[in-house]
C-alpha cells in the first residue's frame, strides 16, 4: 500500500526518489507486513529505533519519517 500510496504522490525528482529509497529500505521492511488500520504508534516508534540504528544521520531519519507520514494521510 505504501508504495502505491507515495508513488501518486506529487513531488520533486530528488523528493520522489527519497521516498521510494525510503519505501524500499525501511518502510516495507519494518512495516509492510502491518494493516494500515491496525498500524500503532508503538509500532511506528519501533520503527523509526530500528531506522536510527542502521541510518547514521538523524535528519534521514527524519526525512524518512516525514514521508512516512505524508503516506499516512
Amino acid at each position: 500500500w505504501i508504495a502505491r500510496v507515495l508513488s501518486e504522490q506529487r513531488g520533486r525528482d530528488r523528493t520522489t526518489d527519497i521516498r521510494t529509497r525510503a519505501c524500499r529500505l525501511y518502510f516495507v521492511p519494518t512495516l509492510g507486513h502491518i494493516r494500515v488500520a491496525e498500524l500503532t504508534h508503538q509500532q511506528i516508534d519501533r520503527a523509526v529505533l530500528a531506522w536510527s540504528e542502521t541510518l547514521k544521520s538523524a535528519n534521514t531519519v527524519r526525512t524518512y519519517l516525514a514521508a512516512l507520514h505524508t503516506a499516512l494521510k
